[in-house]
């Protein structure tokens, strides 16, 4: 396949990543992988690509970059600005690059993470089968200016012989933004053992903290009124909602978290609002509202049929 390289200009945070490590949960390595899934497998699937290929992951801050060759790339995620040589560009639609030109995608405006998938196989150190950073171990790094990235394309160019209009527009859901987010949440392990959370978790706000990352946000909020002591440490899901005996407010463990934790879980978010967790930022507002299992699982499942005919 033709070969593309992608030169890195400026960078923050910024990183090749994919839908996480799984099947290596028993060696004692976190799922990790992108925080918002649905975002990262839409610009996945607008390229041509599987669901799960490499792609990169952008919190908080501007990535800019030059093709040497022609590449078909998708962003979605955060809202942000996205300009190929200067010019305004539409995100959630493939975008057909030229050599060398110039891609500049801004910090995030509302949201935290932005996607970029590119056409083609990112080449990128491997552990345990996924390239998901674990910067523990010292896999994966953050991209630098001047660092290269290959990548092995199928694609040969396209242009449109009249305006040079986008290759064509899909009908795709972006994700749901806001500053003022609602998350579905499902009884935990230790609903009962709160004295009636029910109340307390659903008639209050909660907001995102500053230490919060893709392990865990940290929300600021009212204490648990009847809070139970610790428990002893067992496995956690993604998604899982602890409430600390000894602060205020919640903990909501993400991607990236532990596999084991000692504080009470008193609610897992839906496995179809864990992407929306991916997009909070600091000083967002969160609210849980509760979901039946039924209800969730439609839900998920709603949303894995969109996806699947997105790809298609």
């Amino acid at each position: 396949m033709p070969d593309l390289a992608l030169t890195v200009v400026s960078s923050g945070i910024s990183w090749v990543q994919d839908l996480g490590r799984y099947g290596a949960s028993h060696l004692g390595f976190p799922v990790g992988g992108s925080s918002d899934q649905y975002s990262a497998q839409c610009a996945n699937a607008l390229v041509g690509n599987p669901f799960g290929a490499p792609h990169i992951e952008i919190t908080g801050s501007e990535l800019s970059f030059l093709a040497d060759a022609h590449a078909l790339i998708c962003v979605t995620g955060a809202e942000c600005d996205v300009e190929v040589d200067g010019l305004a560009q539409p995100q959630w639609v493939p975008l057909v690059l030229h050599p060398g030109q110039h891609v500049r995608i801004s910090s995030p405006r509302l949201g935290q993470r932005t996607y970029l998938a590119i056409s083609g196989q990112i080449l990128a150190e491997t552990l345990v089968g996924s390239v998901s950073p674990d910067l523990s171990l010292r896999n994966g790094h953050i991209l630098r200016p001047g660092e290269v990235v290959r990548v092995d394309t199928p694609f040969l160019g396209h242009d449109h012989p009249y305006g040079r209009v986008p290759l064509l527009r899909p009908k795709v859901r972006p994700i749901r933004l806001s500053h003022a987010l609602t998350v579905r949440v499902l009884p935990g392990p230790d609903w009962d053992a709160c004295d009636g959370p029910g109340g307390w978790l659903f008639d209050s706000d909660f907001f995102v903290a500053k230490p919060s990352n893709s392990v865990g946000l940290r929300l600021n909020g009212p204490t648990n009124p009847r809070p139970p002591a610790e428990v002893v440490s067992r496995g956690v899901p993604i998604g899982a909602i602890e409430t600390p005996s000894s602060s205020g407010g919640l903990i909501v463990l993400l991607r990236a978290r532990m596999l084991t934790a000692g504080y009470p879980v008193v609610a897992v978010a839906a496995s179809v609002d864990q992407s929306l967790l991916g997009q909070a930022s600091p000083g967002d507002r969160i609210r849980f509202q509760p979901v039946s299992l039924p209800d969730a699982t439609r839900l998920w499942r709603a949303e894995r049929s969109e996806l699947g005919r997105l790809a298609r």
